[in-house]
């Protein structure tokens, strides 16, 4: 693998992807190129330039997934999965994630039989193993199709939004516990600091009861528009800004907080 080298001055603007989500400027045979030594069960990219929250600095996303025994031949002496590894093509960054078909199998074991009405659906998983099923799940192959179409009929993006809808569920709770709290010693802005939080987990809540599986925050504007809520935007970012003076905070947690109550009732009442 080449070192990564600097990219000397701003990119060119955004194009459309190209075949299999790979950027129109890019040939797909060169980022086949990158990974032409490793064997491999399939490749496919993934990530913002997939699912069109691209932008001119993207990185392409490329998920390499290897037997246990590949791997280690591969990785001798590392045993930790993923393994990331990030080299250039041009000016474009393309970040390379090894992942083995044991550990997906194992993440879609702990995602189990996760329903909207379990409150404690997928305990057992790590936010990076539902993001890798997020990024599985919306891939595009660049080698071995069928062997990828396999793998990714084992996710069911039902049971990754239960999963992911009780994640955010319980970090809503949590924050709006704490803050409320934080209200009552006369904290302010610890307690602003922290409605946010739960703000954020609300509107997270809501995006994966309405079946968007990306669990990465700095989307979740694009999220929201693409599910045409465009006045939650609105509300959401007049509450994302607090007010300066302690005289004004109390009022400003308290209406974040009536805001995040109610995205989580509708979380509850949607009909996925």
């Amino acid at each position: 693998m080449s070192q990564p080298t600097p990219h000397a001055g701003p990119r060119s603007p955004a194009e459309p992807a190209g075949p299999a989500g790979v950027p129109a400027e890019l040939d797909p045979r060169a980022v086949l190129e990158l990974v032409r030594r490793v064997t491999v069960e399939t490749v496919f990219a993934a990530g913002s330039l997939v699912e069109g929250f691209r932008h001119a600095e993207s990185d392409l996303d490329i998920y390499i997934f290897q037997t246990d025994a590949a791997f280690r031949q591969t990785f001798p002496g590392r045993d930790r999965v993923p393994w990331d590894e990030q080299d250039y093509l041009g000016e474009r960054r393309v970040h390379l994630e090894y992942w083995t078909v044991e550990r997906l199998e194992k993440a879609v074991e702990k995602l189990g039989g996760a329903t909207f009405e379990d409150p404690l659906a997928g305990q057992y998983i790590s936010f990076d193993e539902l993001k890798f099923l997020n990024n599985v799940s919306i891939g595009r192959p660049l080698r071995e199709p069928d062997r990828f179409r396999e793998l990714a009929g084992a996710i069911d993006r039902r049971r990754l939004a239960a999963a992911l809808h009780a994640k955010y569920y319980g970090a809503y709770f949590g924050a709006a516990e704490d803050t409320s709290g934080l209200l009552r010693v006369g904290d302010a802005r610890t307690a602003a600091l922290t409605v946010q939080q739960c703000l954020d987990a609300a509107v997270d809540c809501l995006i994966a009861r309405m079946g968007n599986t990306n669990p990465q925050g700095k989307w979740r504007i694009h999220k929201l528009d693409r599910l045409g809520e465009h006045e939650l935007v609105r509300r959401y970012w007049a509450c994302r800004t607090a007010p300066q003076g302690d005289d004004v905070l109390h009022e400003y947690c308290e209406r974040c907080l009536r805001l995040a109550q109610e995205l989580v009732l509708r979380a509850e009442t949607h009909d996925a």
